[in-house]
């Protein structure tokens, strides 16, 4: 999810009840921490709600972390499913890990020009 508009805890729990039914290990990825609506107080409203063993990060898809963070789970011969909404991320984060380029669909600078065109108001 992004930590923009998209964020929705209900929306995750789903998730997380899908990866786990099918046996899989899943890891929240919560995207656009750099233009994210209080990116804190929802990080710690997750981690609250989170079951001990599942891993959550706020990250910024554009960012030189990313890699760094998500290494453990990019290793050789394992399989990454990502999961969210129109707009949330996935094509930037795909874009980042595997230094492709597929079109995003300009959600972020749309929403960054409208977040910044507010706080000036």
């Amino acid at each position: 999810m992004g930590l923009d508009h998209d964020f929705k805890l209900r929306r995750l729990e789903r998730y997380l009840a899908l990866a786990e039914s099918s046996g899989v290990e899943p890891v929240v990825v919560l995207t656009k921490a750099d233009i994210g609506i209080d990116v804190e107080g929802r990080m710690r409203q997750l981690t609250e709600r989170l079951p001990r063993r599942v891993q959550a990060f706020a990250l910024n898809a554009l960012g030189d972390e990313l890699a760094r963070v998500l290494a453990p789970w990019l290793a050789p011969g394992q399989t990454l499913i990502l999961l969210g909404t129109s707009g949330a991320g996935k094509s930037t984060l795909t874009n980042a890990l595997s230094s492709s380029s597929q079109e995003t669909g300009g959600v972020r600078q749309r929403r960054k020009r409208h977040r910044q065109a507010i706080q000036t108001t």
